[in-house]
């Protein structure tokens, strides 16, 4: 099958929200206007007072295209997640490269499956394991290595096999487009899709943590 990922290896994923095991907002190498971009529509979501975000809420990983995603292409999750008392806000794990680095290869596609799994499994370890920001990044930087072995956890495990998203994916999704998409895996119950026009906005918040879903624990 044809893929799409990247033309050269990048860095670690940026990331932005709150974990369990720190007190307030955190994050690494989420900069500029994207930084921007998450920290608004996360925190207008959240105070609109309709999302739930609560333990059953599931975990959304995504496919950004330039068009939306202030110039860069992005894959990654964001999931349900809290602070050290309990306040609720989401995580969200991007992993942000240029359009013009997208390429199609045969194989691409499958790291590029690989790779947003493992963020979204590596996440989820990280929410139950009430782990603190150094210790997400030092997860991140060995789940995602290249040599890494596939079953760090039970929760990596189960990711790898889980099946959902949107079958063939990188034959069609344009990296210059308008046009990106969501998708939960079996791990969060019955799979779900979401397909999203334009920038980030409330109502698709809303579509994705507006009502109350069965799965992350």
């Amino acid at each position: 099958m044809n893929g799409a990922l990247l033309g050269a290896e990048l860095a670690l994923p940026a990331w932005y929200g709150k974990l369990p095991g720190a007190g307030d907002f955190v994050g690494r190498r989420m900069q500029g206007a994207l930084a921007r971009t998450w920290e608004e529509w996360l925190s207008h979501g959240m105070a609109a007072g309709r999302a739930t975000l609560d333990a059953h809420a599931p975990l959304w990983s995504f496919a950004i295209p330039a068009g939306s995603g202030e110039g860069w292409v992005q894959l990654g999750c964001v999931a349900p997640s809290r602070d050290r008392v309990g306040r609720r806000y989401p995580l969200v794990v991007a992993q942000p490269f240029a359009p013009q680095r997208y390429v199609r290869e045969n194989g691409q596609g499958a790291r590029a499956d690989r790779c947003i799994r493992l963020m979204g499994a590596i996440a989820r370890d990280a929410i139950r394991g009430a782990l603190g920001p150094e210790d997400f990044d030092l997860a991140l930087a060995q789940g995602l290595r290249d040599d890494a072995a596939p079953a760090g956890s039970d929760a990596r495990s189960d990711a790898l096999r889980a099946e959902g998203g949107w079958p063939n994916l990188w034959e069609y999704f344009d990296p210059h487009g308008m046009t990106s998409f969501w998708w939960t895996d079996a791990g969060d119950g019955a799979p779900r899709t979401d397909v999203h026009t334009g920038g980030l906005d409330a109502a698709l918040f809303q579509r994705l943590f507006g009502e109350p879903q069965g799965g992350l624990a």
